[in-house]
């Protein structure tokens, strides 16, 4: 049973304030259900830590309660996200909480957002690294295609802020169509979709 709209909020930006939940959370949307050496690995946190920040997201309703697996006489846990959670929350109510925050706070969500992004993009290196000849080929043709998008700019304050508006406007309309579709949670056909625009500090 999905929780009222406050207390979903509540969680989730408690999550996303904290990056090494915010890495978990990623991870798992990019790579599917994960057990916690496995996203040690990833992350570069020691098991103790990542079972600790698990145990508090299970609690949470964050991520679903894990699917346990007797793999050699002993069982592993696979953790993934609770995509009902997920699925109810509004983006909108993210920036209406980061405005009650001091400088300090908002410097170090915006920080582990950004390395959070950062761990993203690595691991979709990660996947092209290790892809095959017969993937690779695919991935030359998707390139070719223009379904692969690469942009870093400096432009002048005019043409950011009719960017950003522009991608603003786009974005919202993404959500509203994904927000229909009831598919804000990974399948096989889902594409990454990574905006980042800062201006200069």
């Amino acid at each position: 049973m999905v929780e009222n709209r406050e207390e979903i909020r509540k969680k989730l930006i408690k999550s996303f304030k904290n990056e090494t939940k915010l890495s978990i959370i990623i991870i798992l949307f990019q790579k599917g259900k994960l057990t916690a050496t496995q996203m040690s690995k990833i992350i570069g946190k020691s098991r103790s830590n990542l079972y600790q920040n698990l145990k508090e997201m299970v609690e949470e309703g964050i991520l679903a309660e894990p699917e346990s697996k007797v793999r050699k006489n002993f069982v592993e846990k696979y953790y993934y996200p609770n995509t009902e959670i997920f699925e109810s929350f509004d983006p909108e109510d993210m920036k209406k909480e980061l405005i009650k925050e001091t400088p300090e706070n908002l410097k170090g969500y915006l920080l582990s957002s950004l390395n959070s992004q950062i761990l993203r993009l690595r691991l979709i290196a990660g996947e092209i690294e290790m892809m095959s000849e017969k993937d690779a080929i695919k991935l030359r043709d998707i390139y070719f295609q223009g379904h692969i998008l690469f942009s870093n700019s400096w432009v002048s304050k005019e043409t950011y802020e009719k960017v950003l508006k522009h991608l603003r406007e786009v974005v919202n309309k993404m959500i509203d169509e994904e927000d229909t579709k009831n598919s804000r949670h990974m399948e096989d056909d889902t594409y990454n979709l990574i905006l980042i625009a800062i201006p200069r500090l």
